[in-house]
C-alpha cells in the first residue's frame, strides 16, 4: 500500500485574500471571527487559504459590496 503524499497547505493574510475579486480584508475578519470562513488564527492574525475564500464566495453567493 503506498500512502499519498500530504498536499502543502499555502495560507495567506487577509489582506492578500481581499486581493481576489469578491472579497474584502474588513468582511474577511468578520467572517473568521463568526467561523463562515475557514481560517485559522496565528500568533493573533487570521489566515486563511485562497482556496478557502474562493470555495466561500461560490457556496455562499457572496458579493462585496464595496467593489
Amino acid at each position: 500500500m503506498t500512502k499519498e503524499p500530504k498536499k502543502s497547505i499555502k495560507y495567506i493574510s487577509l489582506k492578500e485574500a481581499a486581493k481576489i475579486p469578491g472579497a474584502s480584508q474588513g468582511d474577511a475578519t468578520f467572517l473568521c471571527r463568526t467561523g463562515e470562513l475557514r481560517a485559522v488564527k496565528l500568533a493573533g492574525e487570521w489566515i486563511t487559504t485562497e482556496e478557502w475564500v474562493r470555495e466561500f464566495i461560490k457556496t455562499q453567493g457572496y458579493k462585496n459590496t464595496k467593489t
